[in-house]
């Protein structure tokens, strides 16, 4: 505990209280450094945040890695070597040097679904598709649509979303969508509907036989002499 003066107009210095150093009120309290790379799996050429928090960055909060194109300070964006392999990002700080973890991921890792998987004609339809290395087209296409699907890509997890309308042709049909350097597909089925037959008769109610009352007339007695 320090002692501190104050001087008086006096000129008399005068004993206070206890004023603890500032240094001393923070120790303790500081929030560690660390690093966090967002995603951690990614295509080659595309982007990633930097995310974390560095204490008296030392010499300056930038993060370097060699998969990174070049070095971006905290909170930026890097974009990302196009080897695809996995790499460490560090930050230096007051407390010491912070590493994060990153992987980049070969084209090969695209990969698409259509659901349901089987839908009757005209039927309502979702494709999803994964593209880590980037979409290399907008639509996913088949003769099994009754119309080229669009893929809407949000975010940075290569991953994409459309609806739309099966054909009315019933049968399996091939989807293909295209990533950068690799084209994807699947399959669906457009199922048939329930048969039905025009011609079958439709059912009549069962006939009842009517039996005549009494016997056939004759005349009636003997014959006459």
């Amino acid at each position: 505990m320090k002692l501190g003066k104050v001087v008086t107009a006096t000129g008399l210095a005068l004993v206070v209280g206890a004023l603890p150093a500032v240094a001393e009120q923070n120790s303790g309290s500081a929030e560690p450094s660390y690093l966090k790379i967002v995603p951690s799996r990614v295509g080659p050429g595309q982007s990633v945040a930097t995310q974390g928090h560095c204490n008296s960055p030392y010499p300056k909060n930038a993060v370097d890695s060699a998969g990174f194109a070049q070095s971006v300070p905290l909170g930026a964006s890097a974009k990302v070597v196009d080897k695809p392999g996995k790499y460490v990002a560090t930050m230096k700080c007051k407390d010491g040097t912070v590493t994060a973890s990153f992987e980049v991921v070969g084209a090969e890792q695209g990969r698409i679904s259509v659901q349901p998987s089987e839908v009757a004609p005209g039927g309502k339809l979702t494709v999803t598709v994964w593209c880590l290395a980037g979409p290399g087209d907008t639509k996913a296409r088949s003769l099994g649509f009754a119309a080229d699907i669009p893929v809407n890509f949000e975010g940075n997890n290569g991953k994409g979303v459309g609806a739309g309308t099966a054909a009315a042709k019933p049968g399996k049909y091939s989807v293909i969508f295209a990533c950068k350097g690799q084209k994807i597909a699947t399959t669906f089925t457009i199922t048939k509907p329930p048969p039905t037959n025009p011609n079958h008769p439709t059912p009549q109610p069962p006939q009842v036989s009517v039996k005549p009352k009494g016997a056939p007339q004759t005349g009636g007695g003997f014959l006459a002499n």
